[in-house]
């Protein structure tokens, strides 16, 4: 079966409604967003790693133009629900005035959207490929969404890591009658994104309050020392971009595969204000590179390209 690996170029600005909102864990939210009409024949296109921006503010008080920027949020999954309306869903962390309104919005509310923007994880063609799926923090949810596409396209042989500072960022997450507490490096159904896929995740904590003791890193080479992985193995991952660097410099020494997607501060998420540029090598056989941008050229690239020690933070 052939694997979407090309991103879709239609996108648009809708307005939709609010049809659920919960609590993923501390400060973190899922929220989601109903498309009819228009919206629903783009977004159901909508393919892991690609992003929308969220205007976080009611767009129709012009006596409230603040925050005026939009924000970036990566779609953590697509739910089609009937033959002209879908939900997408949210994951966000509350850290400022545009997150914090979008905290308030309630059941019904209408929220203005850009999207679907960005390109995509590019799928493993052979459906025997053993795959890692890594996010930390609210890095996770394009993983949510990718391991939903694998799924639906034939790949069995994956698993996630799921990384957070603490088990209070994922604990409404967390599928209560499976706690991670016997074997930190065995594999189950933990998180409830996940498991809509049957997609067996490990845990990792940076306090060891929850699953594995340390970060994403650690728990993937101390689960590849018990269960080495085969020659077509690949990782995608997300996450801030310590943990991204880290995971990239881990991967090309194990000679794996790896795809990062990136996340950036970005005021437009079209390609027009150039707040996103990351520095990338333009081919595998030389020193030379440019700038790209994160909203339009990815946010997914090959890691071996990024120059992660030329990234500004």
């Amino acid at each position: 079966m052939n694997t979407p690996n090309t991103h879709t170029t239609q996108k648009g600005e809708f307005s939709a409604r609010v049809a659920q909102h919960d609590t993923f864990g501390y400060d973190i939210f899922s929220i989601h967003i109903e498309l009819v009409g228009p919206a629903f024949a783009t977004f159901k296109q909508a393919k892991p790693g690609q992003f929308v921006q969220l205007a976080c503010r009611d767009i129709s008080n012009y006596h409230c133009p603040t925050p005026l920027l939009r924000r970036p949020f990566s779609i953590a999954g697509v739910n089609i629900i009937s033959e002209e309306s879908l939900l997408i869903e949210v994951i966000y962390h509350v850290v400022g005035p545009g997150t914090k309104w979008l905290q308030d919005q309630k059941v019904g509310n209408k929220i203005n959207l850009i999207g679907p923007l960005g390109n995509n994880f590019k799928l493993p063609e052979n459906q025997d490929s053993q795959i890692f799926l890594i996010g930390g923090g609210v890095g996770l949810p394009p993983m949510f969404f990718l391991a939903d596409q694998l799924v639906n396209y034939g790949h069995n042989q994956i698993i996630a890591i799921a990384g957070a500072r603490s088990s209070k960022y994922l604990e409404n997450a967390i599928e209560n009658h499976l706690i991670p507490i016997q074997n930190p490096l065995e594999a189950n159904l933990y998180l409830k994104q996940f498991s809509r896929s049957n997609t067996k995740c490990i845990i990792a904590t940076d306090d060891g309050s929850l699953g594995f003791h340390g970060n994403v890193v650690q728990a993937l080479d101390a689960y590849l020392s018990k269960n080495p992985c085969n020659n077509q193995a690949q990782i995608f991952c997300c996450g801030p971009h310590g943990m991204l660097k880290s995971i990239a410099l881990f991967a090309q020494s194990r000679h794996i595969e790896c795809q990062v997607c990136m996340e950036a501060y970005m005021a437009c998420g079209i390609g027009l204000c150039q707040s996103c540029a990351v520095p990338v090598q333009t081919s595998s056989n030389t020193d030379e590179w440019q700038y790209k941008l994160v909203c339009t050229n990815g946010p997914v690239f090959n890691s071996k390209m990024i120059l992660w020690d030329k990234i500004e933070i």
